[in-house]
């Protein structure tokens, strides 16, 4: 059976099960990890991506069983077109939600979907007409050769294009969102993965100069590594979600919380506007103090001691924490010390060591409080 054009007939019987292994492993990590509670947005994601490792296994288990098999392939061939369609799909839906902004709040339109099976379709109706008159497996896979390598080519290099963009224009949000922080920009691995995609297509293409090169290089190194980069990346949530900056809250002198666009509050203050002027808290600059000054270190920071510094009172303070994020100012506090606490356990300096040793590094009292806060975010 042809797997884009390139054979596993060129592979020994044990390489020709590397691939699938691998993504059987996958797909295996993946399953158990849905015992850890994670917010719908996440459990998501991992579905996608256990749904792409599964098509995977599914493709390269039945190449490799090629000869034996071939009873039962013979029927089912067009699928490995879809599977391979629906895997570019799924991809570029993993991108798109890892990479979600404000402006798009779903990522993908469904008929994404759709056009593979009505491909499908349509190769079937060619397919089973001639089923008949091309009796061995080798006619039926040299019949479809062709189309195929095109789809299956086209769809694998449309579908990595399109996630580029998309991953270079968050790249872009998260540079200035984090000022180029690289240990808050944690997608640049996605860049990776999109290189191994584009090598992918050439590996295709390259087949009809080198079949026995083409087909080790892209099932036993690409293939592989694409999965356990996926894999990895994803189950150590090595991704970051953040809204596109395209508005700003402020809170005036008489209590009021007003939505500015970004661009407008720079104008305001270039113009030195006196409505600018009057305002008390603006939640722009106060998440930049958060970030850059981490406050929340302080085991015992108390909302008192950003009063001075945002030239406002305890009851302005706590409203507007309140209105602009849904909670109280310990719960405000806390949700940042959670966020320290998961880059400290990232961190390979940080590997062997105890839970309760990096809690006061996150600004927790105790692991008690970290695991009480850690049990309410769930």
């Amino acid at each position: 059976m042809d797997l884009g054009g390139i054979s596993f007939e060129d592979l020994n019987s044990t390489s020709s099960f590397i691939p699938a292994a691998i993504a059987l492993t996958s797909f295996g990590l993946f399953a158990y990890s849905f015992r850890q509670k994670l917010p719908p947005k996440e459990n998501r994601i991992r579905v996608i991506v256990a749904a792409y490792l599964l098509i995977s296994f599914t493709i390269l288990f039945f190449s490799g069983m090629y000869q034996a098999l071939e009873s039962i392939i013979r029927y089912i061939l067009p699928l490995s077109s879809l599977g391979i369609q629906v895997m570019q799909v799924l991809f570029y839906h993993f991108v798109s939600e890892v990479t979600i902004n404000e402006r798009r709040n779903k990522t993908i339109p469904i008929f994404h979907y759709y056009v593979p099976i009505l491909l499908l379709l349509v190769q079937s109706l060619f397919y089973y007409r001639d089923f008949g008159i091309l009796t061995s497996l080798g006619d039926l896979s040299y019949y479809l050769e062709n189309y195929f390598f095109v789809t299956c080519s086209l769809y694998i290099l449309f579908y990595t294009i399109l996630s580029l963009r998309k991953v270079k224009e968050y790249h872009e949000t998260l540079n200035k969102k984090f000022s180029g922080d690289k240990k808050e920009i944690r997608i640049t691995w996605l860049y990776w993965v999109i290189s191994l995609k584009f090598i992918t297509v050439a590996c295709m293409v390259l087949y009809a100069l080198n079949p026995t090169i083409s087909s080790l290089v892209l099932y036993i190194i690409v293939q592989p590594l694409i999965c356990s980069l996926l894999t990895f990346h994803t189950l150590l949530r090595e991704y970051v979600f953040v809204y596109q900056d395209i508005s700003n809250s402020i809170m005036t002198r008489g209590g009021n919380i007003m939505n500015i666009r970004t661009d407008v509050i720079n104008e305001l203050r270039t113009s030195e506007n006196e409505t600018f002027d009057n305002s008390v808290i603006n939640q722009k600059e106060f998440e930049k103090y958060f970030r850059v000054h981490k406050p929340y270190l302080n085991a015992d920071l108390k909302i008192t001691d950003l009063t001075g510094i945002f030239i406002t009172n305890r009851t302005y303070l706590s409203r507007f924490i309140n209105e602009i994020y849904g909670m109280n100012f310990k719960d405000y506090v806390n949700s940042w010390r959670l966020m320290e606490m998961d880059r400290l356990l990232r961190l390979k300096k940080n590997q062997g060591k105890s839970i309760g040793s990096l809690c006061g590094q996150a600004g927790f009292g105790s692991i008690r409080s970290y695991w009480r806060v850690k049990k309410t975010k769930e």
